[in-house]
């Protein structure tokens, strides 16, 4: 079964959290870091399929 990419993002927010304090006003500049970065490990996979 597929992780939707917000389940991925929630994992890895998750886990920084685990070792560091996300400010509050900067938690959606992380997410949308990590939304972009997810994106272009999808296209690297494809590409290499």
């Amino acid at each position: 079964m597929k992780m939707s990419k917000e389940d991925k993002i929630r994992i890895l927010i998750d886990a920084l959290d685990a070792v560091m304090v996300i400010p509050n006003h900067i938690e959606e500049s992380v997410r949308d870091a990590l939304r972009n970065a997810l994106r272009t490990i999808e296209k690297q996979e494809e590409a290499n399929d």
